[in-house]
């Protein structure tokens, strides 16, 4: 997926507030494999940039991704993805996504 694409996914969702629009795509792109699991994420300002928005934005929808536990924030290190096996251990509810659940 390019950059342009997901900017204008985002842009796209006007019912839904940003950083829920940014948790979504997020959400995707992990799930998709575009970051490999156990790996950093980008930073911040980087991540902000690539999605098109600021970085407070950004921050709400890592924070929801960290509730969820698709990802973990190490101080001072960033934020990485969470094994597969301990993302999903909820049962018949990891067949929806986390925020609707």
């Amino acid at each position: 997926m390019t950059l342009e694409e997901i900017r204008e996914a985002i842009k796209g969702s006007k019912k839904l507030p940003k950083c829920v629009a940014v948790y979504n795509k997020l959400f995707k792109l992990i799930n998709d494999g575009e970051f490999d699991e156990d790996n950093r994420l980008p930073t911040e300002p980087d991540l902000a940039k690539i999605m098109g928005v600021s970085r407070m934005t950004l921050r709400q929808a890592l924070a929801l991704l960290q509730e969820d536990g698709v990802i973990r924030n190490i101080h001072g290190k960033g934020n990485f993805i969470t094994q597969k096996q301990n993302r999903y251990d909820r049962g018949l509810e990891r067949l929806e996504h986390p925020v609707y659940t």
